[in-house]
């Protein structure tokens, strides 16, 4: 399948989650799902945003919760 054949480049940007016969796990190679579960991973995309529009130092943290940053 090509999801599993990129999954390293896949996962870099995306959360992805394959059900099984009862619950939903992280995606793995040479296993059988019934159902698949993508999630672009907004938070990396967001700091990004972030950083890129107020010019942030390299060193600091996100607050995604309040959109805040602290050196």
């Amino acid at each position: 399948m090509g999801i599993t054949n990129n999954l390293k480049a896949i996962e870099k940007d995306f959360i992805i989650l394959g059900y099984t016969e009862t619950s939903w796990k992280p995606l793995r190679k040479n296993i059988t799902y019934g159902a698949f579960l993508v999630r672009r991973k907004l938070e990396i995309m967001k700091t990004k945003a972030i950083a890129d529009k107020k010019k942030l130092p390299k060193s600091f943290k996100v607050n995604t919760t309040l959109d805040e940053y602290t050196n």
